[in-house]
């Protein structure tokens, strides 16, 4: 019987592997070595001797030297951070010697993208508005393109090369001219829409700093170089909570409010009269703030210390529990749907929001899911932007990723669709070299360090004219012209 045991044991066992087997494992642990072995050259040892050169070219005062290392290995380490001391380093440089378009260029590309346009805003040399683009060259040389209907374009042409920066915020084409005084773009058209005293009267004014023109609000708020805010209306003060404003450094227009940032980057909030007691924001307390959006039935500031703090609308929804506790954010952006917060490392991390909508659809959430997917893979990204209707992100060798996000009811067929926008995404595919993307309503503007233009945007739009039954029939028309930016060259 213990024979029959032991003959039914070695009968279980494990069989022996013959000559030709040993061998085969032999080479394949060989391989295995020989792979993890290259591996760790690849990922380790040549970054490692990399990140070593180039913190010694950083120490010997040659950023740009620098950078072409690290520009290898940007997400190894901290390598990302070095990155941006270079930049910095460059940046000051030139900020030094009087030449604040390269300073903001080397600083975007650093990560502090807030910082470059406290430099240079290049929102103050390209603008446009509908189916128009307009820029304005460092040799003072302007360029106008419009493609709008009933447009007068010599005159638009002849506004534009009276202005020597535009004004970032105010819609439309419009901006200052040598001597500090407001010039309009065809007023109460599609420019600034305003009656004719309240135009005539904001061009008397000088040495303005910035202008909004809320839609449907019938008033204009004009921030000056001084700090002090006014407010022009044919009507009763319109808004509650802004006068005596003060050392305010930054204006931005909300949803029948305005927002204001002073010089301690404490926040004001005015709102328009009617507004709901119930649907204000509490910010008491809040300084230190750099910036401020305002998205769904949420305001979230970023502080100058890289976190974010926010106020709601309401109690009956929130943020996720987890984006409270970001740190080293150096940018923020919305549209209603989307939080996007830009991470010192370069990654970007897109948050969905809360809003006013009563329904919630499934298409619409999965559209929004896939977007926010897309922008949380993103790396090295430098500077964010939402512009027709689309994100852009502008990395800091200059490449820039894009998703669309063009998510909208569709009334024929009864639900949210989403459009990809391929030929969006192919365009900016192509763009190598870029430093800033200028939304302009129909279409987006991208700016190259050059000073050369691109721009991306559908070519077409609707004319009107009468229709044989007495009613308004519209012709959808295609021209591209206003994008033909291509032969643009600002410095």
């Amino acid at each position: 019987m213990e024979t029959a045991v032991k003959e039914k044991k070695q009968s279980q066992a494990a069989p022996r592997l013959s000559r030709k087997g040993k061998r085969r494992l032999r080479i394949a642990a060989i391989l295995l070595g020989a792979a993890a072995a290259a591996l760790f050259i690849v990922f380790v040892m040549l970054p490692s001797a990399t990140y070593g050169k180039a913190k010694k070219l950083l120490a010997a005062g040659e950023p740009e030297g620098a950078m072409e290392q690290l520009a290898q290995i940007y997400n190894f380490r901290d390598a990302a951070a070095l990155y941006g001391s270079a930049c910095t380093q460059l940046g000051d440089e030139l900020l030094g010697k009087g030449k604040p378009i390269e300073a903001a260029i080397w600083f975007t590309r650093g990560g502090r993208s807030l910082e470059a346009e406290q430099i240079f805003d290049f929102h103050s040399v390209v603008t446009g508005s509908s189916y128009i683009t307009a820029a304005i060259g460092k040799n003072g040389k302007s360029y106008y393109l419009s493609n709008r209907e009933g447009d007068d374009k010599r005159e638009g042409a002849r506004t534009v090369a009276a202005c020597s920066r535009f004004l970032p915020h105010c819609p439309g084409v419009n901006g200052l001219d040598q001597f500090g005084f407001v010039r309009l773009h065809a007023p109460g058209g599609y420019g600034v829409s305003l009656p004719d005293r309240q135009a005539e009267r904001l061009t008397t004014l000088s040495g303005v700093k910035d202008v909004l023109c809320p839609a449907g609000g019938n008033y204009t708020v004009v921030l000056f170089n001084s700090g002090s805010v006014s407010v022009l209306s044919g009507n009763k003060q319109p808004l509650t909570g802004i006068t005596g404003w003060s050392n305010i450094v930054s204006v931005k227009e909300g949803y029948r409010k305005i927002f204001g940032l002073d010089v301690a980057g404490r926040l004001h909030v005015a709102y328009e009269s009617g507004y709901p007691e119930a649907q204000r924001y509490d910010v008491t307390g809040w300084s230190g703030l750099q910036k401020v959006e305002e998205t769904g039935k949420a305001i979230v500031g970023l502080k100058r210390d890289g976190s974010i703090v926010t106020a709601y609308a309401g109690t009956d929804a929130r943020y996720p529990r987890s984006m409270t506790y970001q740190k080293g954010i150096t940018d923020i952006a919305t549209n209603s749907s989307l939080l996007l917060l830009l991470r010192s490392n370069g990654s970007v991390k897109a948050v969905r929001v809360p809003n006013w909508a009563s329904q919630q659809d499934s298409g619409a959430d999965k559209s929004l899911d896939r977007i926010a997917a897309a922008v949380n893979s993103w790396q090295g990204v430098t500077r964010i932007r939402f512009a027709a209707k689309g994100i852009y992100g502008i990395r800091f060798n200059g490449a820039v990723d894009y998703i669309s996000c063009d998510v909208s009811y569709n009334s024929g067929k009864r639900k949210y669709v989403y459009d990809t926008h391929t030929d969006f995404a192919a365009a900016a595919a192509k763009w190598t070299d870029a430093v800033d993307v200028i939304s302009c309503g129909t279409h987006a503007v991208a700016v190259m360090a050059d000073g050369t233009l691109r721009a991306v945007g559908s070519g077409t739009y609707l004319e009107s004219r009468p229709g044989n039954s007495g009613a308004t029939d519209y012709l959808r028309k295609t021209d591209g012209e206003y994008l033909n930016v291509e032969g643009w060259k600002l410095w």
